[in-house]
């Protein structure tokens, strides 16, 4: 009898193996704070461009420059939302791996979200500012945001992120049509008490600077300019409300919040506009754009609040000009921004010693301060570590000097070579975390100071 064959058990084929995900590097979750930090950074910028915007009474680009912060603001949130898992992962190969994750489980805790909340808190106040002016886009979708913060579903965190991205988007590309690609033209865009009025509405729109030619009647024409509405007669003379803003229908906002109809308004001969309502609004005649500040004159803008004019601002001939200064940690502190500003008072009507501030804006730039290691410094010894910092601006500007670097850690100051200048060179003794401080000053004048947490490991 033949012998029986017994057949091969069948096997499954085997999947490939897939190697398990590497944990990530310090230098990851580093250069991931640092785009944290950026997001928080751009996102202050934008609110601080909103509230300049919303104050010169341009609302729609106020909400374009409030929406972009939100974006920004989630653009981080993405980030936070693994930044301490990836911190707890980490293994390094040069520094004590505890030192690291302490260095940036504080960075995270103590520094970054502290920075995240304050923001979101401002710019919530801000958005309920423009709330309740009838622009309420901004409200709406940072209550989208939290949305986004507080979903444990990622298809529901996409659709808020898509949410967020087409509001941006639309109401940006509005203000660019509108504007001929540029900055500062009306928007057109004004959004209602929900997400579904945020869009594109017909209501008429405060005219920005510039805006001339309006016929009031009896030969008589108003025109808005940066000191507030020009009413010009057929005899050439003219006269200005100062900080009034001139509306499509003849209307005009004063300074003090009242909106006056201009219609049929003729000038006195003292220089002042009378409405035809017999009203006399005083003007800037000749005599009244003499006046001139005095250190116990109040500021205004044209919404009739307070204005702040530097201390270290240049007056000459009633004209204040110098460098508008933005800060993260106070003044004096790390510089984000520097603006070239002029601010033009004019005497306000029926209110005295108060004058109502025209601001124009000139150039400006914004600096990205970073301290990092200079590559390939690193000289490593028994008991000591070398190493050369350098300070950079990370989008390449150029236009500063430092004036001192201190290093300070567990047992003291740490001498610093090279100094001052961009970089400078120290060696560390012991192992933790030490503070690098950089005191410089941009060519405009702007003092700054830098300071960033450095861990270090020494065997």
């Amino acid at each position: 009898m033949a012998a029986a064959v017994l057949a091969a058990p069948f096997l499954p084929a085997q999947a490939p193996s897939v190697p398990p995900a590497l944990p990530p590097a310090a230098r990851d979750v580093r250069e991931e704070q640092r785009h944290i930090s950026d997001y928080l950074t751009y996102a202050a910028s934008d609110n601080v461009k909103g509230l300049e915007r919303a104050g010169a009474n341009n609302l729609d680009l106020a909400t374009v420059s409030g929406l972009h912060a939100v974006d920004q603001l989630l653009q981080c949130s993405k980030l936070m939302d693994q930044d301490p898992q990836h911190v707890e992962q980490i293994r390094s190969w040069f520094f004590d791996n505890d030192v690291v994750r302490t260095h940036l489980r504080n960075n995270f805790f103590l520094f970054l979200k502290p920075r995240y909340d304050e923001l979101e808190e401002h710019l919530d106040d801000f958005a309920h500012a423009l709330k309740a002016r009838g622009y309420s886009a901004v409200s709406v979708t940072i209550s989208k945001l939290r949305a986004w913060n507080t979903a444990n579903d990622p298809e529901a965190k996409r659709q808020i992120e898509n949410e967020i991205d087409q509001v941006v988007s639309e109401v940006s590309r509005s203000a660019s049509a509108r504007a001929g690609g540029g900055s500062d033209a009306s928007t057109g865009l004004q959004a209602g008490g929900g997400a579904d009025d945020i869009g594109s509405h017909s209501g008429a729109m405060v005219q920005g600077p510039g805006a001339a030619g309006f016929a009031l009647g009896n030969g008589v024409t108003a025109s808005s300019g940066p000191g507030g509405v020009t009413l010009t007669d057929p005899s050439g003379r003219s006269a200005t409300v100062p900080g009034a803003f001139l509306n499509p229908d003849g209307t005009a906002r004063l300074a003090d919040g009242r909106t006056v109809d201009l219609k049929n308004a003729t000038l006195d001969p003292n220089g002042g506009v009378r409405l035809a309502s017999g009203e006399s609004l005083g003007g800037a005649g000749p005599a009244e754009s003499a006046a001139v500040p005095d250190a116990k004159s109040r500021f205004v803008g044209a919404d009739g609040g307070e204005i702040v004019i530097p201390a270290d601002f240049d007056w000459r001939n009633g004209v204040a000009t110098g460098i508008e200064k933005t800060y993260v940690g106070g003044r004096g502190g790390r510089l984000i921004r520097e603006t070239k500003v002029t601010f033009r008072p004019a005497p306000s009507p029926g209110q005295p010693n108060t004058f109502v501030v025209a601001r124009e804006n000139g150039e400006t730039r914004s600096w990205a301060f970073d301290v990092n290691t200079v590559p390939g410094s690193e000289k490593k010894s028994t008991g000591s570590l070398g190493i050369s910092l350098q300070l950079a601006d990370r989008d390449g500007a150029t236009g500063y000097t430092v004036d001192g670097w201190d290093i300070g850690g567990p047992s003291g100051p740490v001498s610093v070579g090279n100094s001052p200048g961009n970089q400078a060179s120290a060696t560390f003794t012991a192992s933790g975390e030490y503070t690098v401080q950089v005191s410089g000053k941009t060519d405009w004048g702007s003092a700054f100071v830098v300071k960033k947490t450095l861990p270090v490991g020494v065997e």
